[in-house]
């Protein structure tokens, strides 16, 4: 995207001073938000949340991208990530990371996914990925990954998420599950911090996302090819206050509000329904964590045409209360 002088002029006066204090100052890189943006702060200090329904990027990173590098580099430093080729031995599991997945291209990214899930620190994790492909072919992943092939059974070929979700929270170990993206590497301590959240302080739902951090196609090939994150790379864009993409919550809690709504199919806005049901629940919602998306080709759905009847349909869908919704989809799916 182009920007014009006023534009970039404005960048740089009103936008940047404060920008390079939060970059200076180690942890307020979390500070960082855009001018126009209605934030609000975590009061014991930790996290910031975007009082706005959409996600945005981070502007002055958009008009000058260089000044992503030192976001990246402060967020990593104080988020470290860690790449394991197998699961730690532990015993009880803590917590059940849920991946839905379908095909074989993604599956080297998918991979590294996993190993970043591996990683974590202080927590013991399992990791179950639920393939939809009528004939399996998620071989050949990181040792101990619980791999579920389970084909939709009433043969369809479109992307049913929301189902291999449900599926994967039923067969989940642990007490609390983390709806993930396959395509989202987290950092070593996330486990441990929604751990915190939702045992040692008793909330239902967690949303501690602060920025995701999209990779360029050769960053993201260097890291999958390496298994090592290097420090000075520079994202192609910072986005925030983003809905989906990874969600913990509490398995009890996940049952109480109905679960992921099946009738949305391919990519149509079921991260943003069901953030919405969770309203319902106590929740944290101040973001201090960073997470790292790696580059893939864009789902045709998201773009035109396609794109345009998602949203009508999650408008729909989202138009009736959300009250109603949870009885309705109680009753339905009888969970």
């Amino acid at each position: 995207m182009k920007y014009n002088l006023r534009q970039i002029i404005g960048a740089a006066v009103i936008d940047y001073p404060q920008f390079l204090i939060n970059t200076r100052q180690r942890g307020s890189w979390v500070r960082i938000v855009n001018r126009t943006n209605r934030t609000l702060y975590d009061p014991s200090g930790k996290g910031v949340a975007i009082d706005e329904p959409w996600s945005s990027d981070i502007h002055i990173c958009r008009v000058f991208p260089k000044l992503g590098k030192p976001v990246f580099n402060q967020a990593i430093k104080d988020w470290p990530f860690r790449l394991l080729d197998k699961r730690e031995k532990s015993g009880n599991v803590d917590l059940s990371f849920i991946i839905p997945h379908r095909g074989v291209d993604r599956l080297p990214i998918l991979s590294t996914v996993i190993k970043s899930i591996f990683g974590q620190r202080g927590v013991s994790v399992e990791c179950v990925v639920v393939e939809q492909n009528q004939a399996q072919e998620a071989h050949d992943l990181p040792e101990g990954v619980r791999v579920v092939h389970l084909p939709d059974p009433a043969g369809s070929t479109s992307w049913q998420k929301c189902w291999a979700f449900n599926e994967g929270v039923k067969m989940a170990k642990g007490d609390i599950v983390v709806c993930h993206d396959g395509d989202i590497i987290v950092p070593e301590g996330y486990g441990h911090e929604i751990l915190n959240l939702l045992k040692t302080s008793g909330y239902d739902v967690a949303f501690p996302q602060r920025f995701l951090f999209y990779l360029s196609k050769d960053e993201s090939e260097r890291l999958v090819n390496t298994g090592r994150l290097q420090r000075n790379c520079t994202p192609v864009r910072i986005n925030q206050n983003w809905r989906g993409g990874t969600l913990a919550i509490r398995k009890d809690a996940y049952f109480r509000i109905g679960g992921f709504d099946e009738r949305f199919t391919g990519w149509s806005g079921e991260d943003l329904e069901f953030y919405d049901r969770c309203l319902v629940l106590n929740g944290y919602r101040f973001g201090y964590i960073p997470f790292i998306h790696l580059w893939h080709p864009e789902q045709p759905t998201k773009r035109g045409e396609g794109r345009e009847a998602n949203f009508d349909f999650s408008n729909k869908i989202m138009s009736v209360p959300r009250e109603k919704r949870i009885i309705h989809l109680k009753e339905l799916q009888k969970l």
